[in-house]
């Protein structure tokens, strides 16, 4: 009873989400004023009108592994284990350096299929049965059953072994 009240009330949520009107993205566009420096770097940097920082920035300022997450995710991965990133939100909040955004908006949007790569061992046990086993056997027979059927030269080199050695053990 209670699966089907948390299922109903994320159907529900999901139904809120949809019905929403897409954001306005305009306030986007209004970035905050700057004063830079002859090469380019900020020197002093205001709030924009809606009183929020909104500093230009490109791909190349994000780091490539966040970029390659985004890419990942939006091209509908269902796994994305990251190698050396920080494991947990603890982890990654105590780093405490500053322009932490770009990642931390990567993990709120990748979170819930990022994993870091200590952690994959622990998603997938893989166990091999006496099926699989009699498969890749099965199949290994049928190869080489293959080949002798396709090599006319493999079939007499066989041939002459065999015969070799029933001469040797004495069948005739």
């Amino acid at each position: 009873m209670r699966a089907l009240a948390v299922g109903a009330a994320y159907l529900a949520f999901e139904a809120f989400v949809w019905a929403l009107p897409p954001p306005d993205l305009a306030r986007a566009q209004r970035l905050s004023s700057t004063v830079l420096a002859e090469d380019g770097t900020i020197l002093k940097a205001y709030l924009a009108e809606d009183q929020t920082w909104r500093l230009r920035t490109t791909p190349q300022d994000v780091p490539p592994h966040y970029l390659a997450m985004l890419l990942a995710y939006e091209k509908g991965a269902e796994l994305i284990v990251a190698v050396g990133t920080r494991f947990n939100l603890i982890e990654f909040l105590e780093r405490n350096r500053a322009g932490m955004s770009s990642t931390f908006l990567t993990r709120l949007k990748v979170g819930e299929k990022l994993v870091d790569a200590r952690g994959v061992s622990r998603l997938f046990r893989p166990r091999v049965g006496i099926g699989m086993v009699l498969a890749f056997a099965l199949a290994a027979v049928a190869a080489v059953a293959a080949v002798l059927i396709a090599s006319p030269e493999l079939r007499d080199l066989i041939s002459a072994v065999a015969e070799r050695l029933r001469s040797l053990v004495g069948i005739e």
